[in-house]
């Protein structure tokens, strides 16, 4: 995450029915997810090897990572987000239930101090709580996004 930025780009996603969100600047492209070769005796957390357009890409469970129960998708349903090699340090990708969009918040949007634990093993992964108010005819309706620190989430163990 960038220092002295007013707003925010994020690509939101759905992971086990929540909304979570990273840093668009984290993020190389998103692909549905192809075939996952499995690695005998690999991390905790590490879902296989994929072929993306000729380079091998270690692909990262998520829900693993972040301890979430899945739901009932198939694996057909999932997507994975492969990212910025330059900014995580090598050529990874992580499993999602679904990318539903790119998104830019003001910061004044996002609730950066949080009273709830939100450590993995001491690291801090949670950097935020979006808010995002949609307006309807009716009413407003409020929606809760968790921006995580894709770094530190992966250097869990």
């Amino acid at each position: 995450m960038m220092i002295g930025r007013e707003n925010t780009e994020v690509v939101e996603f759905l992971l086990g029915g929540q909304l979570f969100a990273i840093d668009l600047f984290d993020v190389k492209e998103v692909v549905e997810c192809p075939k996952i070769t499995k690695i005998p005796n690999s991390e905790p957390g590490v879902k296989g090897i994929i072929d993306l357009r000729g380079e091998i890409t270690t692909i990262i469970d998520l829900k693993e990572k972040l301890r979430i129960v899945p739901n009932t998708g198939t694996e057909n349903d999932l997507h994975v987000i492969i990212l910025d090699e330059k900014n995580i340090g090598s050529r990874m990708g992580i499993v999602v239930d679904n990318v539903l969009s790119i998104s830019d918040y003001d910061d004044s949007n996002i609730e950066k101090d949080i009273s709830s634990s939100n450590k993995v093993e001491g690291n801090d992964i949670i950097i935020g709580i979006i808010k995002r108010v949609t307006r309807s005819k009716e009413e407003d309706h409020g929606k809760l996004i968790i921006l995580i620190d894709i770094k530190k989430v992966l250097m869990s163990k």
